[in-house]
């Protein structure tokens, strides 16, 4: 459809198996998650792929279920921007910052802009700071704004399990991750404008680690990283769509182990893997 540059308004079936073609990518993803465990590098790790051009997946460990932590911030986008299609001038709308009382928020792992204390912001500009800048603080507002039920709607929506209304932890696997990605790639829940609007907050983020170091400069990327559980269990996570030329491919990946840098260097391994498994890159 012309008009948009990161999606691709498309009905698709998607096949139940792993593809055959895609067979010498897997075996690759899969060595490169051994190598990780084998050093006691990671405890676990998931990746799912799908090729956006034919519908097919391949991918390690899907039955997998980790915490998807902030990852659940694209799920809050999604659930504004849903309401904005019916809602005229809801993004413009502002409102007073005031902080949870007795939330304590972890540090956010990238540095950047935050949302201030008694400062006035609009839906639009709080979607910015939760995606672009990964600010806690701005989505603690969005959620306490939000309907739970349309929210947890929206999970039924994607065709996920619903979450429970006060749920802290809600397990998913990468490939239940990789749903909404798919889904606003493809434009099935909301509209090309808003699905649009959405990729582009994501292709914004200031995130660099994992997948960003996997594929060449030149090849936009839109994408999310999220990070949930203790100092001994911490889970890092990311989920993006690569535009590689006439190819472009979803992938997620889900990983627990105790040192984040490491982390990073698996997700950064697979999303390498993946791309000369797509691009046919040596």
């Amino acid at each position: 459809m012309p008009g948009y540059a990161l999606t691709s308004p498309l009905l698709f079936g998607e096949p139940v198996r792993p593809a055959v073609r895609y067979k010498a990518m897997r075996d690759s993803l899969n060595l490169v998650i051994d190598k990780f465990k084998a050093g006691g590098r990671v405890a676990s790790a998931g990746v799912y792929v799908h090729d956006l051009v034919h519908s097919e997946w391949t991918g390690v460990n899907l039955t997998e279920q980790y915490d998807p932590g902030s990852m659940m911030k694209i799920s809050v986008l999604m659930y504004w921007l849903e309401r904005a299609m019916h809602e005229p001038g809801l993004l413009e709308r502002e409102f007073e910052f005031t902080p949870t009382p007795g939330l304590n928020l972890p540090a956010p792992r990238i540095e950047g802009p935050h949302v201030t204390v008694g400062q006035r912001y609009s839906i639009n500009d709080l979607l910015r700071y939760m995606i672009v800048h990964s600010d806690n603080h701005a989505t603690s507002m969005l959620t306490r704004l939000m309907d739970p039920d349309r929210f947890l709607d929206l999970y039924q929506e994607l065709g996920l399990v619903r979450p429970g209304r006060g749920d802290t932890r809600h397990p998913m696997s990468c490939q239940d991750l990789s749903a909404f990605l798919k889904t606003l790639y493809n434009a099935t829940l909301l509209d090309p404008e808003h699905s649009e609007i959405a990729l582009k907050l994501l292709s914004e983020t200031t995130f660099k680690e994992g997948l960003r170091k996997g594929v060449p400069k030149e090849v936009s990327l839109v994408h999310k990283f999220g990070e949930s559980g203790t100092p001994q269990d911490i889970q890092l996570h990311e989920v993006g769509i690569a535009y590689a030329g006439e190819h472009p491919y979803l992938i997620a990946v889900m990983t627990r182990g105790t040192d984040l840098e490491t982390q990073e260097d698996l997700i950064a391994e697979l999303s390498g893997c993946a791309y000369r498994g797509f691009t046919k890159q040596p």
